[in-house]
C-alpha cells in the first residue's frame, strides 16, 4: 500500500462502545505499520475516553433531527459536517475511513465519495443502525460482529462476518481490587450502564440494595460495589455512605480489565461492546437492556449470551427492590450459580481485529 493511503482515519464517537471496536482495528493496523488517527464530535467527555490516547481530530456532527425545527435546521447542519470532513481528510492526507456507526461518523462517511476516499464499516450490534444501513452503499466493507446483522444487509457484495473486535485492555484481566478501589476481602458487583451512565438502572439497583440491608444488616460487612455511573448527576456515592457499603463511584472506569477481573457479577446494559467483552473474560453478568429502542437491539445483542447461560436478563421494569435482592445480590453470594456463568461457551476467541486489519489492507490494495 503506498504513502498516501498509510493513514486511517476512525471517524464516530457518542459512547465508548462505539469506540471501543476501532481501538481494537487501530491496535491491530498499527502492529502492521499504519498510522491510525480519530474524529469525533469533541463532545466534552471524550477526553476521559482518550485518556493515554493519541486526541481525536474533532469533526461536527449532527444527531438525527427531531421535531420540525431541528429537521429544518438538519441540511445546513450535515453539509457543514461534510466540508469540515473534506477538509480534514485533505489535510491529513487521509488514505481510508473507518466508520464507526451511529450519528457522529455520519459526515466522514458521506465526505468519502467525493474526496474518492475508501470507506469501511465496523457493525458491533446485532441490528445495524439507520447510518449504517442509510450508507452502506458508499463502503467497500462492513465488518459484522454478529452474524444477525447480515439479514439486513446480505446483498453488499464487502460483508465480512468475523465476530467482536474487542479491546485488548477490557480483555487483560486480573483480579486487583486495589487498581479499581476496591477491598480485597468482600465480594464485589459491578454496576454500569455504560459510558455515558443509566440513571435509572442506577437508582433501581441502590434502591433494591437499601431494603435488602434493611432485611438483612450484615450484608454491609460481605458485599462492595464498583460503580460507573457516566457523565450525570449521581448521589450514589452518598447513598452507598449512608449505608455501610464498601465502594468506588467513578464517572468512568479505565481499568477495564482489572474491573472484570475483580468483579464477581456485572450489572449492566447490553451494548454490544459490553456483551462481547463479558463473554471474553467470562465474566457473570446481569444484563438490563435499554428499554426503548424501537428495534429492541440491546435485548438481541444479549440474547446469545442468555441462551449459552453466560449471562441473566432482566426487563428494566423487573427490577424492583424484591429482584435485586434476589436476582442480584443473591447470585452475587451463591458460588455454584456464578461458577455456572463462568464455565459457558465463549463465543468471541478469534481474533477478530486481526482478520479485520489483514481483510481491510487488501481491500486497500485492491481500491488504490
Amino acid at each position: 500500500m503506498g504513502e498516501a493511503r498509510r493513514r486511517i482515519l476512525f471517524s464516530g464517537g457518542g459512547t465508548v462502545g462505539h469506540l471501543a471496536p476501532g481501538f481494537a482495528l487501530a491496535a491491530a493496523l498499527e502492529a502492521r505499520g499504519i498510522e491510525c488517527l480519530f474524529a469525533t464530535p469533541g463532545e466534552s467527555v471524550e477526553a476521559t475516553w482518550f485518556r493515554g490516547r493519541t486526541p481525536p481530530h474533532t469533526l461536527p456532527a449532527v444527531r438525527l433531527p427531531r421535531g420540525l425545527g431541528a429537521l429544518l435546521r438538519f441540511p445546513g447542519r450535515f453539509r457543514s459536517g461534510v466540508q469540515a470532513a473534506r477538509a480534514l481528510l485533505a489535510a491529513e492526507s487521509i488514505g481510508a475511513v473507518v466508520a464507526l456507526g451511529g450519528w457522529p461518523c455520519a459526515p466522514a462517511a458521506w465526505a468519502c465519495r467525493g474526496a474518492a476516499t475508501p470507506l469501511a464499516f465496523l457493525v458491533p450490534d446485532a441490528v445495524p443502525g439507520l447510518v449504517v444501513r442509510k450508507l452502506a452503499g458508499r463502503a467497500g466493507r462492513l465488518y459484522l460482529a454478529d452474524a444477525r446483522a447480515a439479514a439486513q444487509l446480505a446483498d453488499h457484495p464487502g460483508l465480512r462476518q468475523l465476530g467482536p473486535l474487542l479491546r485488548s485492555e477490557a480483555l487483560a484481566t486480573r483480579r486487583d481490587p486495589a487498581a479499581v478501589g476496591l477491598r480485597a476481602d468482600r465480594r464485589a458487583v459491578l454496576v454500569t450502564g455504560g459510558s455515558l451512565g443509566a440513571q435509572r438502572l442506577d437508582e433501581r439497583f441502590l434502591d433494591g440494595l437499601e431494603a435488602a440491608v434493611a432485611q438483612t444488616p450484615e450484608l454491609v460487612d460481605r458485599i462492595q460495589v464498583l460503580h460507573a455511573v457516566g457523565a450525570h448527576a449521581s448521589d450514589a456515592s452518598s447513598r452507598y455512605e449512608r449505608l455501610g457499603i464498601s465502594h468506588a463511584v467513578l464517572p468512568f472506569i479505565h481499568d477495564m480489565g482489572a474491573a472484570y477481573g475483580t468483579a464477581d457479577l456485572v450489572l449492566c446494559r447490553a451494548g454490544a461492546s459490553t456483551c462481547a467483552e463479558l463473554a471474553a473474560t467470562r465474566t457473570p453478568a446481569v444484563l438490563i437492556p435499554y428499554p426503548h429502542h424501537a428495534d429492541r437491539q440491546q435485548f438481541r445483542n444479549a440474547a446469545p449470551l442468555v441462551e449459552a447461560g453466560a449471562a441473566r436478563l432482566l426487563e428494566q421494569a423487573a427490577l424492583t427492590p424484591e429482584a435485586v435482592g434476589r436476582e442480584i445480590l443473591g447470585l452475587l453470594e451463591d458460588d455454584a450459580a456464578l461458577a455456572a456463568l463462568r464455565a459457558a461457551p465463549n463465543p468471541a476467541e478469534n481474533d477478530a481485529a486481526g482478520e479485520a486489519a489483514t481483510d481491510f489492507l487488501r481491500f486497500l490494495e485492491w481500491a488504490t
